[in-house]
């Protein structure tokens, strides 16, 4: 017999005004467009614990983040349950790092919170992503958010 293959994960992810985007380790995504959400297509889980790792860098204030992303038909949207650091170490977006140390990110505003309004093309109307980021909010243009989930 022929095990099933795990889940794959899938929605649109934005960050202003760059990212970076690894599935347990790997490279799946970047965008340069806060403006427009990335759509992240069928990306392969593995069976069990699964870590999304996003580098968000903006160009003139506080990296924010917004994703609303499936697996398997649970969501994985950006919340006060994914984590955030300023400046993590090497391997910071592997599945075997711990994050223990890290911070819980800090919700800003679900989508249409300003300053980012409905700006961001392709994420839903009614999407229940929340813009995330560190907690003291200043001067941070560059942060590390990480989500683990299991599958």
């Amino acid at each position: 017999t022929v095990a099933p293959a795990a889940p794959t994960l899938s929605g649109v992810l934005a960050a202003d005004n760059s990212f970076e985007v690894y599935l347990n380790g790997v490279k799946v995504a970047t965008g340069s467009d806060w403006k427009t959400a990335t759509a992240l297509t069928d990306l392969a889980t593995r069976s069990g614990t699964n870590v999304l790792a996003v580098r968000a860098v903006d160009a003139g204030g506080v990296a924010g983040l917004i994703a609303d992303l499936t697996v398997g038909g649970v969501r994985v949207a950006t919340s006060a349950g994914w984590k955030v650091a300023k400046s993590p170490p090497a391997g910071w977006e592997k599945l075997d790092y711990s994050d223990a140390g890290w911070t819980a990110a800090t919700e800003y505003g679900g989508y249409g919170a300003s300053p980012w309004g409905r700006a961001v093309r392709g994420l839903a109307a009614d999407s229940t992503a929340k813009w995330i980021w560190t907690a003291d909010a200043r001067n941070d243009n560059e942060a590390f958010f990480r989500v683990t989930f299991t599958v």
